[in-house]
């Protein structure tokens, strides 16, 4: 039900509330319009007097507005009157103050007002049919076979609500706008906003449909969800879709989180989450530090000073340097959930990988299939720094242009070689073999063309035959290949994907095999 909604609309970001009771509302308004079916829904709702609450609640959800702005939708909306939100926040089931509703639950209470390719319009609803909106939940028009007493062509709904009356209706260009008496508050709604303690922060998650992303990649980590499990008091700072939208949009990111190195992953999680406390926005003050599970603090930004983003916003190695909390949090069995717009990048890794985006070295470091490769960078560095060699991350992410003829995991295991069967010194030789000092397009690797490694002393003899792992186009790396009498045993590996990441100092190959120098 509830997660119906989100899957159309999360790419859209959601903005921060600073939502106030609506107790000061009013009926003022500008003359109502005629409905000539010129305007669309959003136009003519701000044109219709007595709809102030409504509107300024929408108004924090660019995604619903976007939805009654675009006239190629068929929509009926029902907007609820100011007065209608004073009588909901007086009833007993509603919180009397509407801060007090979290953001989510209340972008849940104003998507039950929008029904797609649907006619909702006074003077038009037939006894007994039945209209279903974005969230699923069903209202029948009165009369129907054993329904309680209802005003005939009014509406119901199985909650309580059993005469909603359309005061009047527009004809948009995407459909129609009827202002109604009363807002549209479901039992699975109420039980949300009553009863959400009796869920743990994982539930949570998996309930609401804008935390999709983050539910499918927690769930790939099941320690993390053990935790996220448990009745340990904890703040979880959930980023929501548009989160991981615009971090997948990042260049130099690959373009699903399912490709990204598994252990940056688990670290980027990890620091999502603050055991011990349960916080929400208004517990954090200025230069605040929150221990993380990842072991690095995330900083509350002071306003002032270093490093002077807006007081009280989220200070991380992100590039957003100021990350907002979004609403109030949902509250769990086990603490707080708070949603963020953008995902929460641990000081070190924004410190270490993002001067490494685009380039060669990003590619390496942050791809999940090449992470033995990467661990195999690492140790030879430690090797080259120690011997006052250019470390190979210094080689990898500069300007110079390189191609990297890469292993994958797959080929490692399949040789049996792991990162500690060799030492430093000898990844640092191996590695450098399967780096050219210059950018080679796929056309580029003909037959018996030759690649000069970044080794000084060693050449790529290429060799174009049958397809075994790949496309065809081997590498002989020691020199030991006869062109007059050809013998592919004595070829150590096979392009297997080019252009697997084409960077700002060069590309990428995929090799079946690995080219060992002389």
């Amino acid at each position: 039900m509830i997660k119906s909604i989100f899957g159309k609309i999360f790419l859209l970001l959601i903005l921060a509330i600073f939502l106030d009771s609506c107790d000061n509302d009013n009926n003022s308004g500008s003359p109502s319009p005629g409905g000539t079916g010129t305007e669309n829904i959003w136009d003519l709702a701000n044109q219709t007097q007595g709809l102030d609450s409504i509107l300024k609640y929408l108004g924090q959800y660019p995604s619903l507005i976007e939805l009654m702005v675009d006239t190629s939708n068929s929509l009926s909306v029902t907007l609820p009157t100011n007065k209608a939100f004073i009588d909901l926040l007086n009833s007993p089931e509603f919180p009397d103050n509407i801060n007090e509703l979290s953001s989510v639950h209340l972008e849940i209470l104003l998507s039950n007002h929008v029904f797609e390719d649907q006619t909702i319009r006074s003077g038009m609803l037939v006894p007994a049919s039945t209209f279903s909106n974005l969230n699923s939940i069903q209202l029948v028009v009165n009369p129907f076979p054993g329904n309680p007493a209802g005003t005939s062509g009014t509406l119901y709904l199985d909650a309580g609500l059993t005469e909603l009356e359309i005061k009047e209706s527009y004809v948009a260009s995407n459909g129609f706008l009827s202002v109604v008496s009363d807002v549209v508050l479901d039992e699975g709604l109420k039980s949300l906003i009553n009863d959400a303690s009796s869920q743990s922060i994982w539930q949570l998650i998996q309930t609401y449909g804008r935390y999709d992303s983050a539910e499918k990649y927690l769930g790939r980590f099941p320690s993390l969800v053990d935790i996220l499990s448990t009745p340990t008091v904890q703040t979880f700072f959930v980023p929501n879709n548009d989160a991981f939208v615009a971090f997948l949009s990042t260049p130099g990111v690959p373009d699903n989180l399912s490709s990204i190195n598994p252990q940056i992953l688990e670290e980027i999680l990890k620091y999502h989450l603050v055991s011990g406390a349960q916080l929400s926005k208004s517990d954090l003050s200025p230069g605040d530090l929150l221990p993380t599970l990842q072991g690095e603090n995330i900083e509350v930004n002071p306003g002032l000073g270093n490093p002077g983003g807006a007081a009280g916003t989220l200070f991380t190695g992100s590039l957003n340097r100021e990350i907002e909390i979004n609403g109030l949090p949902l509250i769990a069995n086990n603490g707080y959930l708070n949603e963020v717009g953008t995902i929460l990048i641990p000081p070190s890794i924004g410190a270490t990988w993002a001067p490494l985006l685009g380039t060669n070295a990003g590619t390496i470091f942050l791809s999940a299939d090449f992470s033995i490769l990467a661990e195999a960078v690492l140790k030879a560095d430690d090797y080259a720094s120690s011997n006052g060699l250019t470390t190979l991350v210094d080689i990898l992410s500069g300007t110079t242009m390189n191609t990297v003829f890469g292993p994958t995991n797959v080929t490692f295991n399949v040789a049996g070689i792991g990162v500690n069967d060799l030492t430093g010194e000898q990844w640092y030789e191996v590695i450098l073999n399967h780096v050219v000092f210059s950018d080679v397009a796929p056309a580029d690797l003909t037959h018996g063309s030759t690649w000069p490694t970044a080794t000084g002393k060693d050449t790529l003899y290429t060799v174009v035959g049958s397809a075994i792992n790949g496309l065809g186009i081997f590498f002989d790396s020691n020199g030991d290949y006869d062109y007059a009498a050809p013998d592919p045993t004595r070829l150590e590996a096979e392009i297997a994907l080019p252009d697997a990441a084409i960077n700002s100092n060069g590309r990428v190959y995929i090799i079946a095999g690995i080219l060992l120098p002389k």
